[in-house]
């Protein structure tokens, strides 16, 4: 995950996934394959509590499901609201971690199987300026 933003309230970023041998990808990227969890603060390890949304996704056309050969990329910005006004009015701490999984498109509806995860770290954006996100362990 690259160009990382966070304003207390919603992490925002590019979801990069590279193709090692013919790796089928749901364009889509739904929470059947896509899941942003482990979120807490960078102090501590302690799970935040976040808000819980529930989408509803078009069913998967075959067009959906693209095919990475080794070395390709596919691309998608995403959103993941964090913390609401109605419950958390100041947002979220100014400095989170968090975990980002992806699993098969093949596994909708079924177990997921996560086939890569991403730690990363996100710090509060001040007024207009872009936050600042890098890998996890990154100082």
């Amino acid at each position: 995950m690259d160009q990382v933003s966070y304003d207390g309230f919603q992490l925002t970023g590019r979801i990069l996934i590279e193709g090692r041998s013919n790796t089928f990808v749901d364009r889509r990227l739904n929470d059947e394959t896509i899941a942003l969890t482990r979120v807490r603060t960078c102090s501590d390890e302690a799970a935040l509590p976040v808000a819980h949304v529930d989408y509803l996704w078009k069913a998967r056309d075959p067009t959906d499901v693209i095919t990475l050969r080794p070395s390709e990329f596919f691309g998608k910005e995403e959103s993941f609201l964090l913390f609401t006004q109605e419950v958390d009015p100041q947002g979220g701490p100014d400095c989170i971690r968090f975990t980002l999984n992806w699993a098969h498109p093949g596994m909708e509806g079924g177990q997921r199987v996560w086939l890569s995860t991403f730690e990363g770290k996100a710090v509060r954006s001040v007024g207009n300026a872009a936050g600042a996100a890098r890998p996890a362990g990154s100082e």
